[in-house]
């Protein structure tokens, strides 16, 4: 039998969190932390194997927000009264 790799990803409103975490006084990964446990542990009750990678976008967040400027800075976004639009061409 082959083993093939598995990856899960994580992904967040972080409006809504960062906004909660605000009145709760508290870091963003502790509320992530929780919901990642609640969730493995959920998991494992089903007899679901854990995957072998887990990526975050909390990890990632310097990364999407260089990335996001420079298609600002390319004309293709633009500050909206939600958050960034993105151009679609």
């Amino acid at each position: 039998m082959m083993h093939l790799p598995t990856c899960i990803h994580f992904t967040v409103k972080l409006k809504e969190i960062c906004y909660f975490l605000f009145q709760l006084q508290q870091e963003f990964t502790a509320l992530t932390t929780f919901y990642e446990r609640e969730f493995f542990q959920e998991m494992l009750a089903l007899n679901i194997l854990p995957p072998t990678m887990t990526s975050r976008v909390s990890d990632n967040v310097t990364t999407i927000i260089n990335f996001i400027q420079r298609i600002m800075d390319k004309g293709f976004g633009y500050v909206g009264e939600d958050g960034i639009m993105l151009t679609v061409l």
